[in-house]
């Protein structure tokens, strides 16, 4: 079995009076390519921005590398791009 590398527990993230994340569960194995499909809007750069520290889930966890997210060290070790 593949070793897990980030996932997403029960995650949700709310802007203000918006709930844009709710009950999000994801997992990332090692050697995995994940692709998130979905309209404009919809929460795929939100959930990924999470699950990497990059903003702060409102509920849920988020762990990288075995390490719950925010964590600096984590985030020398991993590469993202917006795009």
């Amino acid at each position: 079995m593949a070793e897990i590398i980030a996932s997403l527990h029960g995650a949700g993230k709310k802007f203000f009076f918006n709930q844009v994340l709710t009950n999000i569960n994801l997992k990332v194995q090692s050697g995995e390519i994940l692709g998130l499909i979905g309209p404009s809007g919809s929460g795929k750069t939100t959930c990924i921005r999470c699950m990497l520290g990059m903003e702060d889930l409102t509920e849920g966890e988020a762990l990288v590398l075995n390490e719950e997210m925010p964590k600096r060290k984590v985030l020398d070790r991993i590469g993202y791009m917006g795009q």
